[in-house]
């Protein structure tokens, strides 16, 4: 005859054979009520284990010294809790209970054995196969989607078999189980899923978290680590909110910072999990919402799960007696409830099992149905009542109807910290998410509260994607592809998701304003990161529908974002403009064309549609404006072909508009940052800005020919003047025979000694300061400031390829505004255009010949740079004089006779 461990090892073979047969189709194929009729045996033993084992410590308690009044004499009715009843003789179960009430009462002498180490209540245990056991259900989740018949049946019984298991497993499997059961949640049919849950929420997760060494607040790392993943699975593959809630509401009975699970789900889980998250979460931290938040949105539609009944064989109406407390011991639960751990019991029966086995005993709390947002204290004398604690400890929540109860931040640290010894290590309660500038917000969770911000604020980014597909779409099937034509087809309205995705931005705005207030400490990365997601969220959102859900996202921009940025650039400007620039550094290209494999030119053209949109609400200040935009026509003018150059017309014009001037300042401080190099700065400062106008020019985009002149006419005056220094330079150096150095306000370097695009100094080490504000040609002969212009460099060399550019920009300028026939020479401005042509043929023009006498004119580069300006400058003339004088026409009786006169002199005028 076999003996119990071969009995039990040869059952488990016949779960290994179901297991090969069904996967691989072998005839007979089990069906899950055959494999689930074996599972029973494993059930029934596991049970029968735990009874006998049972029964041995009472046969080890009957030593004890009992009362011998008790065992003698009858007690009259009514009887104690401790004496009942007398009929125990003929009731096997009464007796059971009247032990265990004696075993209470007794004195015990057991001391230190009710806490055994895990390893020796394994050994107690039968020597048999529990792990080959446990691998083997494992192996049987499989089967479950793959069953035609039988599939809940088989489920239920994996679930019931691993809960009877569960004592027999070592603390490394039991910390893996809960994840290994949730998981089944992806496989396993819709109607096995509210089992899944409450298996988890009820049996599996307790013990994995409390399990039979019974250490206070000590979650195993597993448990700790996988509870984000368990709460991703829930809400990836279920849609119901009660299982959400339960589940969530099992880990924070248990463990700590539940919050940063839920923040890490929406940093990094899919996008289908990020609604029912952030609505977890304030949902149960409605804290987080900034004060003067209205939302339309109803959010999270709770709805309470039936709270567990006591499961005592013995009470009586345990229908209407919910749970209070939890029993994990085995033995108890089996002689108790004849069922695996854990028992769950009422407040009077588990005052009947109280006593010696009070360890054994958990708290058990009631759904938490309302949140409330203040302080649920009574006696609350705080100022500022808005809840921001919720603590689940016995101690608290016994005064509150056994429900987690809601503390203010003043009452959370006078009722917790005036706890002493042992009863204060016990209260475990869930703070709030701190904001990313105190001290109590770690490395971790400034991680997780940036990424969760800029994950919610990418949903209205990708939706916008999927709308401009849907255009594209339209298009290429010849239909209707304007926005409103998007407004009343199924896109937006087949389900209620793509609302739930638009919405997913306002939460992130929530967060941003809550917990993300910017100051001089915040790091820079993090910063520059938020700010850079909240540009492109400004982009994303530039084109929403304008339906209900599109202007409760509009609302948020002046209401809060405008604001914060606002703050950002008073306390952190450099970040401001490192975000704003086209290559930022590595760490703050988020989202947008950033997150996509694109051409620099794409990159181009949609940072500049970016800084557009921001345009409207204010964002972009003068000195924001004078710190970037250099940057961008500099990349422009290097990096983009001739040939795709006209792509930024329309972005460019919209910026430059000198009739709507979008910006909110003048037109002139538009200009301001071309402007200002033109006054005390070298050719090669002054060439740069030409070309940024030149770029401006191909692009049909109008500079006011006044300002234009203004420009030009100090651009040349000033390299006279810096001629004419350089000279008086020379004559004291001869006569002085020592060498000194005049500096002016900065030094912007030559172009092939510098890599910076702008000559300015960055940004980023020290504030943007306009040249504006202070004049080269005062104070010759001190240095001001670090920044020092070498007077003693040839810089003239470039002064003639200057003059041709001014020159071209005119005609250039003078084209786009048709302004050239009316100037004439007597209008103030054209007084000013001759005024420029001759400082320019007056002033040194650089470079040297390398022409001949005997070698032919062409070959010289100064030569040819010289005709080109003397054809520019007379073509400038021809534009503001007439070629010939005005011949009036004397007006004849007939008009075809006027006609045909004016014909016959325009064609003689031809002919010669």
């Amino acid at each position: 005859m076999s003996t119990k461990a071969e009995q039990f090892a040869s059952k488990i073979r016949y779960l290994q054979e179901y297991h090969n047969r069904v996967q691989h189709n072998i005839y007979p194929v089990p069906s899950g009520t055959d494999i689930a009729n074996t599972l029973k045996y494993f059930s029934q033993t596991l049970l029968s284990i735990l009874s006998r084992t049972g029964r041995k410590e009472n046969q080890e308690a009957s030593n004890l010294a009992v009362p011998m009044t008790m065992c003698l004499f009858p007690v009259p009715f009514p009887l104690t809790p401790s004496l009942r009843p007398q009929v125990s003789s003929i009731n096997p179960t009464v007796t059971r209970s009247l032990l265990y009430s004696v075993l209470r009462d007794a004195p015990s002498d057991r001391g230190g054995q009710g806490q055994q180490s895990r390893d020796a209540q394994l050994s107690e245990y039968p020597s048999l196969d529990y792990q080959g056991l446990y691998v083997t259900l494992v192996t049987l989740l499989d089967l479950v989607p793959l069953l035609q018949h039988g599939q809940h049946d088989l489920g239920q019984s994996i679930f019931y078999t691993t809960a009877c298991l569960l004592p027999f497993l070592t603390d490394d499997i039991l910390s893996t189980l809960p994840y290994t059961m949730i998981s089944t949640l992806a496989t396993f049919p819709p109607f096995l899923h509210k089992d899944i849950i409450e298996y988890l929420s009820t049996s599996f997760l307790p013990m994995a978290i409390l399990g039979s060494t019974r250490k206070e607040g000590g979650v195993p790392a597993y448990v700790n680590l996988s509870a984000s993943s368990m709460l991703m699975i829930a809400m990836q593959y279920t849609s119901n909110p009660v299982y959400h809630c339960q589940l969530l509401e099992c880990l924070m009975k248990h463990k700590q910072e539940v919050w940063k699970d839920l923040l890490y789900v929406i940093s990094y889980g899919p996008s289908q999990v990020k609604p029912a998250a952030v609505q977890m979460l304030f949902h149960y931290w409605p804290n987080l919402k900034p004060p003067g938040a209205i939302s339309e949105y109803r959010g999270l539609q709770y709805t309470a799960w039936n709270p567990i009944h006591c499961q005592h064989i013995e009470c009586h109406n345990a229908i209407n007696k919910p749970a209070v407390k939890m029993c994990i011991d085995p033995t108890l639960s089996v002689a108790l409830g004849d069922k695996p751990p854990p028992l769950y019991i009422c407040e009077e029966c588990s005052q009947r099992i109280a006593g010696d086995h009070a360890e054994w005993l958990v708290d058990v709390l009631l759904p938490q149905a309302e949140i409330s947002a203040i302080c649920q204290k009574k006696n609350c004398s705080s100022h500022v009542r808005r809840a921001v604690v919720t603590c689940f400890s016995a101690g608290c929540c016994g005064r509150h109807g056994n429900r987690p109860v809601r503390y203010c931040k003043r009452c959370h640290v006078n009722h917790h910290s005036s706890e002493v010894g042992a009863a204060a290590e016990t209260h475990l309660y869930q703070t709030s998410p701190p904001p990313i500038n105190t001290r109590e917000c770690g490395a971790e969770e400034l991680v997780c509260t940036v990424e969760a911000v800029i994950s919610l604020l990418k949903e209205a980014e990708i939706h916008a994607e999927q709308r401009e597909f849907e255009l594209n779409r339209r298009r290429q099937m010849g239909l209707s592809a304007s926005h409103h034509s998007l407004d009343n087809i199924e896109f937006d309205n087949k389900e209620d998701d793509q609302h739930d995705q638009r919405l997913l931005s306002q939460f992130g705005i929530w967060f941003l304003v809550s917990l993300c207030t910017p100051n001089e400490n915040t790091p820079t990365e993090s910063l520059a990161r938020l700010v850079s997601m909240v540009f492109q969220w400004f982009h994303s959102t530039a084109y929403m529908m304008d339906d209900e859900v599109g202007s409760l996202v509009e609302k948020l921009k002046p209401q809060f974002v405008t604001k914060w940025l606002k703050t950002v650039c008073e306390v952190r400007f450099d970040v401001m403009v490192m975000c704003l620039l086209p290559k930022p550094v590595e760490f703050a290209r988020v989202g947008g064309y950033w997150d996509k494999s694109c051409s620099t030119v794409t990159q181009l053209k949609e940072g500049l549609n970016r800084i557009l949109c921001l345009i409207p609400y204010n964002v972009i200040s003068q000195p924001l404006w004078e710190c970037f935009m250099p940057e961008w026509l500099e990349a422009i003018r290097t990096e983009v072909p001739d040939s795709q150059l006209k792509e930024f017309r329309e972005v460019l014009s919209k910026m430059f508009d000198i009739e709507l001037c979008p910006l909110p300042f003048s037109m002139e401080e538009m200009f301001g940052f071309i402007s200002c190099r033109f006054s005390g700065y070298p050719a090669s400062v002054q060439e740069q800005a030409l070309l940024w106008l030149h770029v401006l020019s191909e692009l049909d985009i109008v500079v006011p020919l006044q300002l234009l002149i203004g420009m030009f006419s100090d651009g040349v005056n000033s390299l006279k003047e810096l001629a004419n220094q350089r000279k008086a330079r020379a004559s004291d150096l001869s006569g002085n025979n020592e060498a000194r150095r005049v500096s002016v306000v900065s030094d912007p370097g030559r172009r092939g000694q510098h890599n910076t695009l702008s000559p300015f100094p960055s940004p980023f080490r020290s504030p943007f300061r306009s040249p504006l504000r202070c004049s080269p040609f005062k104070n010759l002969g001190h240095a001001t400031g670090h920044c020092a212009l070498d007077l003693d460099c040839d810089d003239d060399d470039m002064n003639l390829g200057c003059f041709i550019l001014m020159f071209d920009l005119i005609l250039k300028q003078m084209e786009l505004q048709d302004d050239g026939v009316m100037l004439g020479l007597d209008s103030s401005l054209g007084k000013d255009i001759v005024g420029i042509i001759n400082n320019v043929f007056q002033a040194p023009w650089g470079g040297s010949h390398t022409c001949q006498k005997d070698e032919k004119a062409l070959e010289c580069s100064l030569c040819q740079s010289s005709i080109l300006c003397y054809q520019l400058g007379c073509e400038l003339l021809e534009r503001l004089t007439p070629r010939d004088e005005i011949n009036l026409v004397e007006p004849t009786d007939s008009l075809e006779e006027t006609l045909l006169s004016l014909s016959k002199r325009f064609l003689h005028r031809g002919g010669e």
